[in-house]
């Protein structure tokens, strides 16, 4: 029988936190990573945990509608992922604002100017 691992600790494993990477990744917007580093914001880790685990659970609220994943779309709140996970200088706070503003969805630009991490649609072709 294999030993049982009792290390206890909140850190995710190498390999998960490769995963959590790439994931949040995606979820940041590969173009808005480039940009903010560009402009010298340098993202911790725990950036990256918090857009995982955003997606996670616009994931799960998906699938617990009851309709098919195709008809499900979301949204990702970036800039607030990034703002409730580390310190952000006051240019990113503006570009938020700004964001925000400019957002098309109204549902969307008042779950977002409310610090939503995540907004939720089902699509109907009927909307």
């Amino acid at each position: 029988m294999p030993s049982e691992n009792t290390t206890k600790s909140d850190a995710p494993p190498e390999a998960s936190l490769e995963t959590i990477k790439k994931l949040g990744s995606l979820v940041l917007g590969k173009g808005n990573i480039e940009r903010w580093e560009a402009e010298g914001l340098e993202l911790d880790d725990a950036v990256y945990e918090k857009a995982y685990e955003a997606f996670n659970e616009a994931f799960k609220w998906g699938q617990s509608q009851g309709s098919g994943l195709s008809s499900i779309s979301h949204s990702f709140n970036a800039h607030d992922i990034v703002a409730s996970a580390q310190e952000v200088p006051a240019w990113f706070e503006a570009e938020r604002a700004q964001y925000i503003d400019q957002h098309q969805h109204p549902a969307v630009r008042e779950a977002f100017a409310d610090g939503a991490l995540w907004y939720g649609h089902i699509n109907s072709v009927f909307a």
